[in-house]
């Protein structure tokens, strides 16, 4: 599982826009309008993105998250 802030690092470095994390599918970027997985990174699985997100969630966001399973953290 990779972390947060290796993964923001990342986006920073691919000049990226976009962070998106779900299970079952490796982390993706949004990098010139288009979605790409980032290279070396396997699938998430949905343990490894509650970990991740949870972790910086506002209050209002975590509560969107556990009653709809989902969230816009932009």
């Amino acid at each position: 599982m990779a972390k947060l802030d290796e993964l923001l690092r990342k986006l920073v470095e691919l000049g990226a826009s976009d962070l998106h994390l779900s299970s079952a599918n490796p982390p993706m970027l949004r990098l010139h309008g288009d979605m790409r997985p980032i290279a070396g990174y396997l699938p998430n699985s949905a343990a490894d993105v509650r970990t991740l997100i949870e972790e910086i969630m506002p209050e209002r966001n975590l509560k969107q998250y556990h009653d709809d399973g989902d969230t816009d953290l932009a």
